[in-house]
């Protein structure tokens, strides 16, 4: 354990699933193997959140119910930024876009992405909370995630990466088994499997972690 651990950034992914039964999907890439942050693994996409978040205009708002689960202290504001930061990263690592039509009059005013010019927003109405995740004290480059979930057959645009990730796809959900997949992304999967199911392990939504090197789970 580092004496002096470094601070964790806030940090936001979306897992977004098509289909259904057999056909189920999740939108996934993989990291380069020189990745200074989990190389050569399958991720859902996201990233830290930017100082600019917070005032991007949306198309519709952030489930109030969603905010406590996020731990931001009751924050609207830091609420928002989280839901924003997890459309934006989607739209810049996979070209594509949970957005929705939006008035003039939306609040925000942070210019973002060519989709505002034509009047979409991000949508963040269609966000749901699946967990938490912390990155292990001991890596130099640590994260307090939150993962958001939404469905993934109106999104807006075609998939075209910006480098971050390659094989960018929808990956069958079968398939995954095969495939190089971080411990929290293969958690945060089976967590949403089993609320989608109405089965959650446990009720309150999962923190995720590590603890003298080993997964720590609990429920908040």
């Amino acid at each position: 354990m580092p004496l002096n651990p470094a601070k964790p950034r806030a940090a936001a992914s979306l897992i977004l699933l098509r289909g259904s039964g057999e056909a189920l999907s999740v939108l996934m890439g993989r990291r380069h193997a020189t990745s200074r942050f989990m190389p050569g693994v399958y991720v859902f996409p996201g990233g830290a959140v930017d100082a600019e978040d917070a005032g991007v205009a949306a198309a519709t708002d952030l489930d109030p119910r969603i905010t406590p689960g996020l731990k931001v202290a009751g924050d609207a504001r830091r609420a928002r930024a989280l839901g924003i930061a997890a459309i934006r990263e989607t739209f810049e690592e996979t070209g594509l876009m949970l957005g929705a039509p939006a008035q003039v009059s939306v609040p925000g005013s942070a210019p973002w992405s060519p989709w505002r010019q034509q009047g979409i927003c991000p949508d963040l109405a269609r966000l749901r909370l699946v967990g938490r995740a912390i990155t292990p004290a001991r890596l130099p480059i640590r994260f307090c995630a939150r993962f958001f979930y939404a469905r993934g057959e109106e999104l807006r645009g075609q998939i075209r990466g910006n480098g971050e990730l390659e094989e960018i796809g929808w990956k069958p959900l079968g398939e995954l088994a095969a495939l190089p997949l971080a411990d929290v992304q293969a958690f945060m999967l089976e967590h949403l499997q089993a609320l989608l199911q109405g089965k959650p392990a446990r009720p309150g939504i999962p923190l995720f972690t590590h603890r003298r090197g080993r997964r720590y789970v609990r429920y908040q």
